[in-house]
């Protein structure tokens, strides 16, 4: 069975209120709050296509764009789009993408592995969204950013932008108040994902007003 890191944030309401808090809560941060995923992977190599990255590699391209986009990432970027270049030899895991602006949150992952010690060089292109995008919505997004209406030639793949596997809330009501604790799966965010839902909805109410 797989195991799921959960994290919770509780937070009092007026009795009554807990069920409508919670909800327009979840419903935001499901589909409101943004995050950066990669989008794209150019290698450098003569020989790269859709196949093959490299002679000397061993991951097929499908497999290594299959196991980054498994892994979940920080970035400290501005905009809504970032390219990383990168290079390494021998092998690279998920703990060698880490940088001054990107930070990969899972650790210990096998993304290539190389047959010997001839450098290996490749772009990633992240976007910061929420949602869920499709390779062909990706692609135009990134002719956009990189400012061409030329065919893209490297791997393109669709992204998913939610912040959190499941979002579940429990209430516990009193005489004076509810008790609301939300969980979120496969996130240590919870807190920081309910204020800044919390924020952004008390930004728009304001403006109503």
């Amino acid at each position: 069975m797989e195991n799921h890191k959960v994290s919770s944030y509780k937070f009092d309401c007026n009795a009554g209120e807990g069920n409508t808090l919670a909800t327009a809560l979840r419903k935001y941060i499901i589909s409101g709050c943004s995050s950066w995923r990669p989008i794209g992977f150019r290698f450098d190599s003569e020989t790269a296509n859709s196949a093959v990255i490299a002679d000397n590699v061993i991951q097929s391209c499908v497999k290594f764009c299959t196991t980054f986009t498994s892994l979940d990432f920080d970035l400290n970027a501005e905009g809504d789009f970032y390219e990383e270049h990168y290079t390494f030899k021998g092998r690279l895991d998920s703990d060698g993408l880490n940088n001054s602006v990107v930070k990969c949150l899972t650790p210990g992952v096998n993304l290539l592995q190389a047959t010997d010690d001839s450098p290996i060089s490749f772009t990633v292109y992240f976007r910061k969204s929420s949602g869920v995008h499709s390779n062909e919505e990706n692609r135009v997004f990134l002719q956009e950013r990189l400012n061409t209406t030329d065919r893209l030639s490297f791997s393109i793949v669709a992204s998913v932008h939610y912040l959190a596997q499941s979002i579940t809330f429990e209430i516990n009501s009193f005489d004076t108040k509810d008790v609301v604790e939300m969980k979120f799966s496969d996130c240590e965010k919870g807190e920081e994902l309910v204020k800044e839902a919390a924020s952004v909805m008390i930004g728009r109410l304001q403006r109503l007003l």
